[in-house]
């Protein structure tokens, strides 16, 4: 668990599991599939385990605010609240009588909204799945401040992003996760900063991978996040599948979701990557 506090999302872990779920809830499924979803992207979720204990919480918590019926995610947490389980947990780890007073406070309101939950709120349907937002073969250039592209969280104590350099990167597959949320696997191109890369200059570059992943990273695609990198298209490409494949993170798609890794994590660039995340390869050389 992140830093800590008194009310259920005074937690890192908490805050990145709302997002998770505000993510995997766009899904036109009801709630016992949603909650298997967020299961799956999870992994353990023991209620007896801190972390699990914190899980069931946080999922009952959203689902009743959203109107998402959901008994097992309901039943659950009650469990949780009434065995007293989790101020068990904070008490484990240091926590204070005032601070135990004010967990107490909250989780019996929880409790509260668990017994009577809001009536169910009809759930989003669609024709067809959103936009993949990118898609495979695509090349892109996009504007830098010194080596690092534009991010979605940037701080407000950082100031504004003022471009002064160019980075570029390829989407070297696409995807959808449950069959709905789309995901993009990316990797930089090690292009020269200092000049708006041509298409020549791109396909030559020897691709950048995530230092974490050590291949192309799979990362989750927002509209607004592809916006605002200001990625400009230089070409869309064939990419040869079977020379493509190796490179492709092994890390599972259900982390990217589980994290909300944006785009921004895979546009790379020299000067804001190890060099030893160079994997060597050209563009050009996984191409048709």
């Amino acid at each position: 668990m992140g830093a800590w506090g008194a009310g259920l999302y005074d937690d890192d872990t908490a805050g990145d599991l709302k997002n998770t779920i505000a993510l995997v809830t766009k899904v036109p499924e009801d709630g016992d599939r949603l909650l298997q979803m967020l299961k799956d992207v999870q992994g353990e979720v023991d209620p007896a385990e801190e972390n699990g204990s914190l899980f069931w919480l946080v999922v009952a918590d959203q689902f009743e605010k959203k109107g998402i019926p959901c008994r097992e995610a309901f039943d659950t947490a009650l469990a949780i609240i009434e065995s007293e389980r989790d101020l068990a947990h904070c008490r484990a780890r240091g926590a204070d009588e005032k601070f135990l007073r004010e967990r107490a406070r909250s989780l019996s309101e929880l409790a509260e909204r668990l017994r009577s939950p809001r009536p169910a709120k009809a759930r989003p349907k669609a024709a067809k799945p959103p936009s993949l937002v990118l898609e495979t073969g695509q090349v892109h250039a996009f504007p830098t401040m010194q080596g690092n592209a534009w991010h979605p969280y940037r701080l407000p104590a950082h100031g504004s992003f003022v471009p002064d350099g160019w980075g570029a990167l390829a989407v070297l597959d696409t995807g959808r996760a449950f069959d709905w949320l789309p995901w993009v696997a990316l990797a930089g191109l090690m292009v020269p900063p200092d000049t708006k890369p041509t298409l020549g200059a791109a396909m030559d570059a020897r691709l950048i991978f995530h230092p974490q992943t050590r291949d192309a990273g799979r990362f989750v695609p927002k509209p607004a996040h592809a916006k605002g990198p200001g990625l400009e298209l230089l070409c869309q490409v064939d990419l040869d599948v079977a020379r493509v494949t190796p490179h492709l993170s092994k890390w599972p798609v259900k982390r990217a979701i589980q994290f909300d890794w944006t785009i921004a994590y895979g546009a790379l660039t020299s000067a804001s990557t190890p060099s030893d995340t160079s994997s060597g390869l050209s563009l050009r050389s996984l191409c048709l």
